[in-house]
């Protein structure tokens, strides 16, 4: 039989010898990279960009006069948004839904077994009322149902979905 032909050495040899090759292969074709592509694309030092970290936008007040008018910093003459505007926002918005969904959670571990329900929805409250553009009734739902179930989950209370839809303010 061919086993009885074979050591363990030439077993582990040819084991070895495969997976260099594997992973030659991989190297070669660009499936993997033994160096760090940001480090070398120009980006300042000490940058997010440069760490890997992700850069996440945050919610900014914006009096209503300004709103209103269409003048404010990303519309400074008040301009109609072009199309790009309008998808980058639209890409923006699961990015935002995102940086609140964690938020929520954060403030619902934040207060434990010891707050009150009262306590709990106002802190949210707070929390929500900076994100209006979330206040579609897809992202409604997400953050309901993230609402629900952590405060279930961290606080121990029962949050209706009432309640929770109630945080977001009149419709």
């Amino acid at each position: 039989m061919i086993a009885e032909n074979i050591t363990w050495g030439q077993f582990a040899g040819a084991v070895s010898l495969s997976a260099a090759a594997y992973y030659l292969y991989l190297v070669v074709s660009g499936k993997i990279r033994l160096f760090n592509p940001t480090a070398s694309s120009g980006a300042k030092e000490g940058s997010p960009v440069s760490q890997g970290k992700k850069r996440i936008w945050q919610p900014q007040d914006v009096p209503a006069e300004q709103v209103a008018a269409g003048s404010y910093a990303g519309n400074p003459a008040g301009q109609e948004p072009s199309q790009d505007m309008e998808q980058e926002e639209e890409d923006n918005s699961f990015q935002l839904l995102e940086t609140l969904a964690i938020e929520v959670q954060e403030i619902i571990s934040g207060q434990g077994e010891m707050g009150t329900k009262e306590e709990l929805l106002e802190a949210l409250s707070v929390q929500i009322v900076t994100y209006p553009t979330l206040n579609q009734p897809a992202f409604r739902a997400a953050i309901s149902n993230i609402i629900i179930k952590a405060a279930k989950s961290d606080c121990l209370i029962d949050i209706t979905r009432a309640e929770a839809e109630a945080l977001f303010g009149q419709p």
